[in-house]
């Protein structure tokens, strides 16, 4: 998160546009056993490889990112009142 925000800053996008997706898309790791408790288990029973949590994993991590992205920038006008256009005075 220091690199995101460090990069919003120069590129003056208000922290809520840049931070929270970047946050929140830090923790869609479904792509391998030790991401979640229920990956480790599911692995555990030995019916599963690591190939097949990738494909699966792979997936959800691309729609779970473009989910985040879009409810992003449709929500946080509304909820933060920012937009692309505007660098909030409370951000510098």
């Amino acid at each position: 998160l220091p690199f995101w925000g460090s990069l919003r800053r120069f590129m003056q996008i208000a922290p809520p546009l840049f931070m929270l997706p970047a946050t929140i898309c830090c923790s869609l790791a479904f792509m391998l056993p030790v991401a979640t408790p229920p990956n480790a288990m599911a692995f555990a029973t030995g019916r599963l490889r690591t190939i097949d949590m990738l494909r699966a994993g792979a997936l959800l991590n691309v729609v779970g990112v473009a989910l985040t992205l879009s409810w992003t920038l449709v929500a946080s006008p509304f909820i933060f009142g920012t937009n692309f256009t505007s660098y909030p005075t409370w951000a510098e």
